[in-house]
């Protein structure tokens, strides 16, 4: 099971608030206001986030805060005299601060600075894992693949992260947020919030705006959906974008990837029908939406099953697919002559005997076809069961790349010529 971390940034120390202003650390104070209700009036936003998130029943797991040799890292004292510590756990930070005050004024706070931050620190904020690193102002190639380092270090498998965005160069929570969405497929770890506190937003009353800018990582997600569906053609990834219509979209992405696909056709023909009724202010969402409606047309159309199982072949092609396209082209001339030809008018009806009187039709056609045919059966059984084919041309065609893509090619417009019912030999009533 996955952590929840807050990745923070930390500003430079030059934010001196005057007199009533300030915490004791002196940087400026502000009220932040999370919604109608949630205010907290803190130094450091981060810290306010935390505090509003645990309120909200989202305790998280780590805080890690992200600054340079000149970051008000000293700001960290507000928070701690915000918690009302004891003296005793007041003698056991002192030092520490004392000794980085210093060193954020003149910059240059060190790795070795940050790690000796006492224990107490965390256990007093009631952070279960609180860590400090030091980052570069990340101009240089070098310092930003450091900063992805430190992202990597703190991340896990499964971790949710939640991003400040409110105190540093404006540049570097640009870079972590692309930084952090690889990781959504490397480790399944997802930005699932973004918080901006306001400053420049200060309302007439002085209270600071909290932006909420979760959306952010809720369209980076929904392009992960996205990519999945058109690198796989499998939609189930974009099931749970639709609720009322997930359990059926799932259920016909299941049948499909078994090749049940009349099956399927019930499913995908409900998945349809229930995504009318969702409705969204969300654009994107919408135009997914229209996409899969369109994808589950076939359910509901004369012929849509063939038209289908070819889509799939076309798709499977385009993205560089050798095995399935083959298995579908062969499947898909005998149903389409047990349809066509044989009177197949139920699925229940379509089992080896009726296998077997397409394969009585399929020995009617011309020479030339007929050799065609048994390439495309003759390489797809060599390509399922892992074994040398016995006919030559089906040898050839799965020889090289260049002599299988001719022959795939190939292999797609005689299934065409099938399904057009332009073989004399196989048009109906010969």
């Amino acid at each position: 099971m996955g952590k929840k971390v807050v990745v923070s940034f930390i500003g430079r120390a030059q934010d001196r608030g005057a007199a009533g202003d300030a915490g004791r650390s002196g940087y400026s104070a502000a009220t932040y206001r999370f919604d109608r209700d949630e205010r907290i009036r803190t130094t450091l936003f981060g810290w306010a986030l935390w505090q509003y998130l645990g309120r909200k029943g989202l305790h998280p797991d780590k805080w890690l805060i992200l600054g340079t040799a000149g970051s008000g890292w000293d700001a960290l004292l507000d928070a701690f005299w915000d918690r009302h510590p004891s003296d005793e756990a007041f003698s056991e930070v002192a030092p520490w601060f004392d000794r980085i005050k210093p060193r954020v004024l003149g910059g240059t706070v060190s790795p070795g600075d940050l790690s000796a931050a006492p224990a107490g620190l965390a256990d007093v904020l009631g952070v279960k894992a609180l860590r400090l690193e030091l980052i570069g102002d990340c101009r240089e190639r070098e310092e930003q693949y450091e900063l992805m380092n430190v992202l990597m270090r703190h991340t896990g498998q499964d971790d949710e992260i939640i991003l400040d965005i409110t105190h540093s160069y404006r540049h570097l929570p640009v870079l972590a947020s692309f930084m952090l969405m690889p990781l959504q497929w490397l480790r399944n770890a997802r930005v699932t919030g973004i918080y901006y506190g306001a400053f420049d937003m200060r309302t007439g009353d002085g209270l600071v705006p909290v932006v909420d800018l979760s959306l952010s990582g809720h369209y980076a997600q929904t392009s992960a959906a996205c990519a999945a569906y058109r690198l796989t053609g499998d939609y189930r990834s974009l099931a749970a974008l639709y609720p009322r219509a997930q359990p059926e979209i799932e259920r016909a992405s299941f049948l499909e990837e078994i090749n049940q696909m009349a099956k399927a056709q019930g499913p995908a023909g409900q998945a349809r029908k229930n995504l009318e009724s969702e409705t969204s202010p969300d654009p994107l969402r919408n135009a997914v939406k229209e996409e899969l409606r369109d994808a589950f047309a076939w359910s509901q159309t004369p012929g849509g099953l063939e038209r289908r199982l070819f889509k799939k072949v076309e798709d499977l092609v385009a993205r560089g697919e050798r095995l399935r396209p083959i298995l579908l082209l062969c499947e898909l001339v005998m149903v389409h002559i047990a349809m066509v030809h044989c009177g197949c008018r139920d699925w229940t009806a379509y089992n080896e005997r009726m296998r077997d009187r397409v394969k009585d039709q399929l020995d009617k056609l011309n020479p030339a076809d007929r050799r065609a045919w048994e390439r495309l059966r003759d390489a797809r059984n060599a390509l399922a069961h892992m074994t040398v084919s016995g006919n030559a041309d089906a040898r050839q065609a799965l020889n090289d790349e260049q002599s299988f893509n001719a022959f795939a090619a190939a292999s797609m417009a005689l299934v065409k010529r099938v399904m057009d019912d332009e073989i004399q030999e196989l048009r109906p009533g010969t």
